[in-house]
């Protein structure tokens, strides 16, 4: 929950530049480009996601979040980084 909030803090200050580097990438639409939130940001990676079946494709998803992430800079970078280490933890486990 702690970095969830971080993570929230982040994106607020950098969202028009995060959703250039999501839309660029893949992972959000035009539509939530064109508005973006952090809500609708999160919500629509985590809508993808649901309908990837295999790990290998669920880890390039999440290295081209991560990826885009650290392309904006700032925060936003700080805050890829820690979402790689999590990401690498878990997938350890």
């Amino acid at each position: 929950m702690k970095n969830q909030v971080a993570l929230k803090r982040a994106f607020s200050l950098s969202l028009q530049s995060i959703s250039d580097q999501l839309l660029q990438a893949g992972i959000i639409s035009q539509d939530i480009h064109r508005s973006p939130s952090y809500d609708d940001i999160i919500g629509s990676f985590l809508a993808g996601l649901t309908f990837i079946r295999r790990q290998s494709k669920l880890k390039e998803r999440c290295e081209t979040l991560i990826g885009a992430l650290s392309n904006v800079g700032g925060p936003v970078a700080d805050a890829a980084d820690m979402l790689r280490e999590d990401w690498e933890q878990a997938m350890n486990m």
